[in-house]
């Protein structure tokens, strides 16, 4: 290889090494260099963009966006980068920048002025840290589910604790971002059961996630109580085995007075089977649930309810039926007696 082809070959190296995407001031290249890396992009190995950043064919664009804007990946581009899940939807790359040098807009980036983050190495991934972009996130999306989704599964995955995000809420969107903070839980095991637990709290249901029935194990909801909601996901649910352990795990919650309610997406549970197989299952007594925590596990006493069905059937049911797909209940769900 000739010593241009190779000078060519080590600054193809190089970019490649920053994530497809540098500015040429960060690379400090001699005056021979930037002639090799202008044929470069004349031969069309590398592009040229806004601000002297140049990048590989193909490179990420967010990535490209970070290194025009001397910024770092935040929200829900940060979430993707941390392989945490939010509700599907457009995604807008939000970045944080030093305050007073931000250029105007690429594309539709979202350009947030943060004095207080951290410059990184150009062969670092351009993203905050999993703590500080939750922070963000929390603070700055519209729409709570996607924030509350991954900073549940951060908790639930002991990568970030709940300590350590409220400690970056400083600034506008704060008061919004410790409320969805306090909503927050690191027993939710998916992006349903933090759903699920939403529409409850905005229905006015109490509820436990993530409760240790004895005699069962864990299950992902208690409803007033009483009323336990498992959100199967069809992966881990769906074989002979897991199907059979459902199924067990269905009667023993009967036997110990509560009623089991199974919801996936698709399913149609709302708007079937009214028959009313579940009377019978409210006349029981005293049962023990114990919560996970410390050493052991704290038992309580819970009693389900002797009436029919204490909470009315609509604010249930139709709040679940509404997030999973299916039409609200009619009249005529069956009662408890």
């Amino acid at each position: 290889m000739s010593p241009v082809n190779t000078m060519d070959a080590e600054l193809l190296a190089v970019v490649r090494g920053c994530y497809g995407a540098v500015r040429m001031r960060d690379l400090e290249p001699t005056r021979t260099q930037r002639r090799h890396i202008a044929s470069l992009v004349r031969d069309g190995e590398l592009i040229a963009y806004e601000h002297g950043v140049v990048g590989i064919p193909g490179a990420e664009r967010a990535v490209v966006l970070a290194r025009i804007h001397g910024g770092l990946l935040t929200c829900q581009a940060a979430m993707r980068y941390y392989g945490l899940p939010v509700a599907q939807g457009a995604e807008q790359v939000h970045l944080v920048v030093t305050p007073g040098r931000r250029f105007s807009t690429a594309g539709r980036e979202v350009l947030h002025a943060d004095r207080y983050w951290t410059r990184i190495s150009p062969t670092s991934y351009p993203v905050q840290s999993l703590p500080e972009a939750l922070a963000r996130f929390l603070r700055c999306h519209v729409q709570d589910d996607s924030p509350l989704i991954a900073l549940d599964a951060a908790l639930h995955d002991e990568r970030v604790t709940a300590d350590q995000v409220r400690d970056l809420l400083r600034g506008p969107g704060s008061a919004r971002a410790l409320a969805r903070l306090d909503r927050a839980s690191d027993r939710a095991r998916s992006p349903l059961e933090t759903l699920a637990r939403m529409d409850l709290d905005a229905a006015g249901l109490s509820f436990e996630d993530g409760v240790e029935i004895e005699g069962v194990g864990e299950v992902d909801l208690v409803i007033e109580g009483w009323v336990v909601v498992e959100l199967d996901g069809y992966t881990y649910h769906c074989d002979e085995y897991q199907f059979g352990l459902d199924r067990w795990r269905d009667r023993r919650l009967v036997a110990r007075g509560f009623l089991p309610l199974r919801f996936t997406r698709k399913d149609r549970l709302c708007a079937s089977d009214r028959s009313g197989r579940a009377e019978g299952l409210g006349a029981v007594g005293s049962v023990q649930i114990c919560d996970k925590g410390g050493d052991g596990h704290r038992a309580r006493q819970v009693k389900p309810h002797d009436s029919a069905v204490s909470v009315a059937q609509q604010k249930l049911f139709g709040p679940l039926c509404h997030r999973f797909g299916h039409r609200t209940p009619r009249k005529g769900l069956p009662q408890l007696r």
